[in-house]
């Protein structure tokens, strides 16, 4: 019994299909949106550093929370700058514009799923 598809038969087929799909999803605005706010995030300074500090304190009191009790002023310095990040525009704008590009992908997956009847993004994943 011969179960060939055309793309099978027709590997270019299939080269075409993803490249159309390619096409589309860097031309969407999400994506549009997400590479211009990565782009204006990695060209700040402050911002990028505000990460790294954030980054820091907060493995720090984890270090410090493994091994007993993470000291109030360590923890009192991360909080604050949780804050200072959430009141970043570029680094809310990063955040944001990356969520909404995943949300794209999550519905490009999805509606693959629905398609071929399982999980497509779980294909890839090893046991």
């Amino acid at each position: 019994m011969d179960n060939a598809t055309p793309l099978d038969t027709n590997p270019a087929l299939l080269d075409e299909a993803l490249h159309n799909l390619i096409e589309q999803m860097t031309h969407s605005e999400a994506f549009a949106r997400f590479r211009s706010a990565e782009q204006n995030l990695m060209n700040d300074e402050q911002a990028l550093s505000l990460l790294n500090r954030l980054a820091e304190a907060q493995q720090k009191v984890k270090t410090q929370q493994q091994s007993g009790k993470p000291a109030e002023e360590d923890v009192r310095r991360l909080q604050q700058l949780q804050v200072e990040v959430a009141e970043n525009p570029l680094i809310q704008e990063y955040e944001y514009s990356r969520e909404a590009y995943i949300a794209l992908v999550r519905q490009v997956n999805q509606h693959i799923s629905q398609e071929i009847g399982l999980d497509f993004a779980s294909l890839t994943r090893r046991w």
